[in-house]
């Protein structure tokens, strides 16, 4: 019950962001870390000219996809599919900068 209950407020959160930020209708969207990526992709769905800025604290690597829950595997597949959109991307650490660099050859910023 605590797993699925987890993935409920995740999903509420998503949905619940997505909600404000089609009301709001900003002209661009600061993403925190992955798990916060959903209303971001979603939004830009329906906003084609809508700027993406993402920041990442943590590093997560392929493998740790791989073998994350389906719900955070969808979430990276969100964040890959917004790749080409990203007007900035930073992360705390720049030794994990890198290590993003080379997970996503074609991420240029």
């Amino acid at each position: 019950k605590g797993k699925l209950n987890r993935y409920k407020v995740y999903l509420q959160y998503s949905f619940e962001s997505f909600i404000i930020i089609l009301i709001i209708r900003p002209q661009a969207v600061l993403v925190i870390e992955t798990t916060s990526i959903l209303p971001a992709w979603l939004y830009s769905k329906v906003n084609k000219k809508v700027d993406i800025y993402l920041h990442h604290h943590e590093y997560i690597s392929k493998d740790e996809i791989d073998s994350a829950s389906k719900y955070v595997q969808l979430l990276h597949r969100c964040e890959k599919d917004l790749l080409k959109r990203f007007c900035w991307v930073s992360q705390t650490n720049e030794d994990r900068m890198q290590l993003y660099r080379n997970r996503l050859p074609k991420f240029s910023h």
